[in-house]
């Protein structure tokens, strides 16, 4: 009788650890390690490095992703998480190697989340895309502010977007993960508060 019982222990033991285990493998997460309306304490808490940046709206990291260094910056409104980014702050000389970057990381994000609901490659004018539409100069139309590059991806809970663009040869790369529940709160609150301030 005492090795039934045992078994049924032992049973339920593994039964409880496979339990735990699949419930751990369902978390999933809005950005990184964190979900829409954590607090600024829960975010801190889900991150390894250290702050490199804070301010009345929010922090920032520095980190690798994808081989490329970039901030990460957690924006807040109500110590509510509602919108997260990363930029990336390598330096190329050849201004090329910027859209390999996008590029890259644009099918890292498909792979993830699938086909892009928005594409788009927008040029400043069609003159500009004859004079600069070749492999060799479009790293240069980014970083004049002639090109931009915009793809965007929606799930459930978030809307995500990668963009590439530029101005006076600086170029910026980033992707912005923003809650849908909460982008418009946050927005009419930071709006209200500008006016408070002008």
């Amino acid at each position: 009788m005492k090795n039934v019982g045992s078994i049924l222990l032992f049973a339920m033991c593994i039964l409880f650890i496979f339990t735990l285990t699949l419930f751990a493998e369902e978390i999933k997460y809005d950005f990184r390690k964190t979900n829409w309306g954590m607090s600024e304490d829960q975010v801190k808490a889900s991150e390894r490095g250290k702050i490199i940046d804070f301010n009345q709206n929010g922090f920032s990291y520095k980190d690798n992703i994808a081989g490329l260094d970039c901030i990460i910056i957690y924006q807040f409104v109500e110590n509510k998480l509602y919108l997260a980014e990363y930029v990336f702050i390598g330096e190329h000389i050849n201004q090329n190697l910027w859209l390999e970057d996008y590029q890259n990381l644009r099918e890292i994000l498909v792979r993830k989340y699938g086909e892009p609901t928005k594409n788009s490659e927008s040029w400043a004018n069609d003159a500009k895309r004859e004079q600069y539409n070749d492999q060799k100069n479009l790293g240069n139309a980014i970083g004049i502010g002639y090109l931009a590059y915009y793809v965007e991806w929606n799930t459930p809970e978030t809307k995500i977007w990668i963009s590439l663009k530029g101005d006076n040869f600086d170029i910026y790369l980033s992707i912005t993960y923003e809650s849908k529940e909460l982008i418009e709160w946050a927005q009419k609150i930071l709006e209200k508060e500008a006016a408070k301030n002008f």
